[in-house]
C-alpha cells in the first residue's frame, strides 16, 4: 500500500507537445440507434382506452386526465394542471424486464408547457425508477423539460445498467412547479448489444480493442496502461493517445503525458490542448488491463464484493453533469484475485484536482478504467486546456 512519505521523483517528462501522431480509432462507437431494439412500453400515445382511463397507464399522486383538444399525435394527450408547487401530478407505467444481462433502456417522450414556473429541474421532466433483479434500485433518472410556455418538445434518457433490470416505472413527472403540461408518444426500449459490441463508460463500442505502438504508459509493477480520448460532443469513437506526446488530427487535439512515481503508485498525467479555438467536450479514459487469468473480485465499498463476470462495475452517483450523469462515490476503486499469492489492483484519483471522473472495472476488457469528462474553452483561465491524472498501484 502507499506510505506516508509526500517526496515525488519525476520519472519521465514530456516537454513540448509534437511527437506521435493516432490515425485509426482504438475503439470505434456504435450508434444506438444502429442497434436492433424492442419496444417494452404499451400505449405510449394514450390512444387505446377510455375517456379517463388508457390502458397500461396509471396515476401518480394526484394523477392526470386526458386532453382531446391538445396532441402531439393521434386524438389525444396526457394533462396535468398544478396550481400548488406542493402538488404531484402525472402519468406513469411499470415495464416488467426481467433482463438475464444488462440491457441498455432508452426512455423518451413529448411534452408541451403553458407558464410553468421555477427552472428546469426533475419536478418537471421524464423519469424513471429502476429495480435490479438482485432488488437494489436505481432511482431518478431523468431529463427535464423545460419551464415557462414551450410547444412539444422531446426529451431522452439512456439507462447502461450496471446489472440486469427486473422492471422500471416510466412517469411523466410534474411536481415543484405550477401551470399547465402536456405528456404524449412515450417509448421505453430495450436495445440488443450485438455479438462483439460491448459498453466503455456506458458508450456501445465495437470490439476489438486496437492499441497501436507507441500509445503504451509503463508502469511500476511491470503492467502497463493506456489513454483513451473520445469527442462527446459529436458521438466520436475513442482515439489511443500517443505517448508520452503527440497529435490526434481526427479530434483537433494535442496531447502530451508524464509519470511519477510516488511510494508504490504510479501516477500519470494527460494534457490535452484543443487546436480548433472551439469549445470542447471530451472524455479522457486511463485504460489499465490486467491481462490475468482468473477471477476477479469487485469491491464497491470496504464491505461488499461481487465476482466480476462481465460487464462494467463501478459504484457511481447520478449528476446533472458530464458524458453520462455519473461520478464516483470513492477517488478509488479496486479488485482483488484468490490463490497461493493473493494479488490486489487499485485505480485512484488525485482528491487535491476536483475533476468529474468514473472509476471501474471492465470485465469484457479485464481491465480498470479512470474516466475524465472535462470541458476546453478559449477563454478559460488555462485555454483550450486541461489535464487529468490518474493513480495506479498492486496490494497484496
Amino acid at each position: 500500500m502507499m506510505g506516508p512519505r509526500e517526496w515525488w521523483l519525476v520519472v519521465s517528462l514530456a516537454v513540448g507537445w509534437q511527437t506521435g501522431e493516432a490515425q485509426e480509432p482504438a475503439l470505434r462507437t456504435v450508434r444506438s440507434e444502429a442497434l436492433p431494439r424492442l419496444e417494452r412500453l404499451v400505449n405510449g400515445g394514450f390512444e387505446e382506452g377510455t375517456a379517463t382511463e388508457a390502458r397500461g397507464w396509471s396515476d401518480w399522486r394526484l394523477g392526470h386526465t386526458y386532453d382531446t383538444a391538445v396532441a402531439r399525435s393521434g386524438r389525444r394527450s396526457a394533462k396535468c394542471v398544478a396550481t400548488d408547487p406542493e402538488q404531484q401530478r402525472g402519468p406513469m407505467q411499470r415495464i416488467v424486464l426481467k433482463q438475464k444481462r444488462p440491457q441498455v433502456v432508452i426512455a423518451s417522450a413529448w411534452s408541451r408547457a403553458e407558464g410553468v414556473s421555477g427552472g428546469a429541474d426533475s419536478g418537471y421532466s421524464l423519469y424513471l425508477d429502476i429495480i435490479y433483479t438482485d432488488g437494489t434500485p436505481l432511482w431518478g433518472q431523468h431529463a427535464p423539460f423545460s419551464t415557462g410556455t414551450h410547444d412539444w418538445e422531446r426529451r431522452e434518457v439512456v439507462v447502461v445498467p450496471e446489472k440486469p433490470i427486473e422492471h422500471l416505472t416510466v412517469y411523466g413527472l410534474f411536481r415543484g412547479h405550477t401551470g399547465t403540461v402536456w405528456f404524449d408518444d412515450f417509448s421505453l426500449v430495450e436495445v440488443q448489444l450485438e455479438e462483439g459490441v460491448e459498453t466503455l463508460d456506458d458508450v456501445p463500442v465495437l470490439r476489438p480493442l486496437r492499441l497501436p505502438e507507441g500509445t503504451t504508459v509503463p508502469l511500476a509493477d511491470g503492467t502497463y496502461g493506456h489513454w483513451l480520448v473520445r469527442d462527446v460532443a459529436t458521438e466520436g469513437d475513442f482515439y489511443a493517445v500517443p505517448w508520452p506526446k503527440g497529435v490526434i488530427p481526427a479530434l483537433h487535439l494535442e496531447v502530451r503525458g508524464h509519470r511519477e512515481q510516488r511510494d508504490e503508485a504510479t501516477e500519470v498525467t494527460l494534457e490535452v490542448r484543443d487546436t480548433t479555438g472551439r469549445d470542447r467536450a471530451l472524455t479522457l479514459l486511463f485504460l489499465w488491463p490486467l491481462g490475468e487469468e482468473g477471477v476477479w473480485r469487485w469491491w464497491q465499498d470496504v464491505r461488499r464484493s461481487e465476482v466480476a463476470e462481465r460487464g462494467e462495475h463501478r459504484f457511481t452517483a447520478t449528476c446533472n453533469a458530464g458524458s453520462n450523469g455519473r461520478i464516483s462515490y470513492y477517488p478509488l476503486a479496486c479488485v482483488t484475485r484468490g490463490g497461493p499469492q493473493p494479488q490486489g489492483y487499485c485505480i485512484a484519483v488525485r482528491m487535491d484536482r476536483p475533476r468529474l471522473y468514473r472509476l471501474a472495472y471492465h470485465a469484457g476488457f479485464r481491465a480498470l478504467y479512470a474516466a475524465f469528462d472535462v470541458g476546453l474553452a478559449p477563454d478559460a483561465k488555462r485555454p483550450s486546456t486541461a489535464d487529468v491524472t490518474a493513480l495506479a498501484y498492486r496490494f497484496a
